[in-house]
């Protein structure tokens, strides 16, 4: 039997209680069977795999250390030469930057309703200039998450800066 080097690609398969004549053995046969039927299957396993190690703690401490090293720079400015990058960079610049459904709703809020994107960006604002703190926990449930500002009193010049700090889950109730 020729076993691959890749350990993934294969596993063991066991078949259990095979019968020889009059009395019955307990023989445990081990058979190597292909893991993933399609290659992109194991793709598709080998990222999972990547992406769980990467948001590990393991992976985020040798990201922390490779990024701080010395080289770091050396190996980005190497990087930008490449034609992935150039991929990259010509994907985010068709996609209109950032995420584009979000861009597309920003849009489409700017075009029907300016008086919302002027009530964000003045609570944006007065958080970056100090004259607003973000609390710790929801007004709503107590819960400490990420809280998003929920304009109570409407979006009027003067109610721009009169918010409720709330969860997701009570801003959601909350309309």
């Amino acid at each position: 039997m020729v076993v691959r080097e890749n350990a993934d690609y294969l596993r063991p398969s066991v078949i259990r209680d095979a019968h020889w004549g009059v009395r019955a053995l307990h023989v445990i046969i081990v058979v190597m069977v292909r893991k993933y039927e399609t290659d992109e299957e194991r793709a598709e396993a080998r990222r999972l795999a990547l992406y769980r190690y990467n948001h590990s703690e393991k992976g985020r401490a040798a990201q922390a250390r490779r990024e701080a090293g010395p080289l770091a720079p050396l190996r980005y400015a190497r990087y930008r030469e490449t034609e992935k990058y150039q991929a990259t960079q010509d994907r985010f610049k068709e996609s209109g930057g950032r995420n584009r459904l979000a861009t597309t709703h920003h849009q489409k809020v700017k075009a029907e309703r300016p008086e919302l994107i002027l009530a964000w960006q003045a609570v944006a604002s007065a958080l970056r200039d100090g004259q607003m703190v973000r609390p710790d926990h929801c007004d709503g449930c107590e819960r400490t998450v990420h809280l998003v500002a929920h304009h109570h009193l409407g979006y009027a010049p003067e109610h721009r800066l009169d918010v409720q700090w709330l969860c997701r889950k009570c801003h959601k109730a909350a309309h």
